[in-house]
This record gives C-alpha cells, sequence and structure tokens, in this order.
C-alpha cells in the first residue's frame, strides 16, 4: 500500500464501509489503508458520531472516524439530517503530507 504512488488523479474511496465494521480491529486495519493507500484524494460516507452499540443491530458501529484520520487534510463536510443515524457525512479531504 505505501509503495502507491501519489499523484493529482489518485483517489481512495470508502462509501458506507465504515459503520459496519463492527470488529475493532477490522476497523483498525481500514483505517490503516485510508491512512496509508497515499491517495490525493479521499472520500468517505458514513456517519462521523459515536453512538453506543446495539446488539439489536450487530452489523452497525457508529464511530468518530474523523478523528482516526491521520494526515493533513483539507476538510469539506456535508451533513444530512437523518432522525435515525444522528448526522450522516460525506468527507471529502486532499491530503498534502
Amino acid at each position: 500500500i505505501n509503495n502507491l504512488v501519489k499523484n493529482d488523479e489518485s483517489l481512495i474511496v470508502s462509501f458506507d464501509v465504515i459503520f459496519h465494521l463492527v470488529e475493532e480491529d477490522v476497523y483498525k486495519e481500514h483505517m490503516n489503508v485510508i491512512n496509508n493507500i497515499n491517495a490525493h484524494y479521499c472520500i468517505i460516507t458514513s456517519s462521523d458520531k459515536n453512538i453506543d452499540y446495539n446488539p439489536k443491530v450487530p452489523h452497525v458501529k457508529h464511530r468518530n472516524y474523523s478523528n482516526d484520520l491521520n494526515f493533513t487534510v483539507f476538510l469539506i463536510f456535508i451533513f444530512f439530517k437523518d432522525t435515525s443515524l444522528g448526522k450522516l457525512s460525506i468527507c471529502l479531504t486532499s491530503a498534502f503530507s
């Protein structure tokens, strides 16, 4: 992953993935990939709020993923109101480090 060449056209996307990663080690590995893929742009769609895990919905765990992004970015968040999820965000980032 770290050997990929960064250019102005490189992009990583994570559409509706993060809140389905209920196992902590799987979540950490996914964030490791996002942080180390060496892409110039990153698009993430996910809830971005810590919400207590509900065992009645075992396939969903909401996290504040933006705290786990590990590079210098310019962030633009677009929030959509969804009363069942709190806020659903689209995070558009441009990484410069």
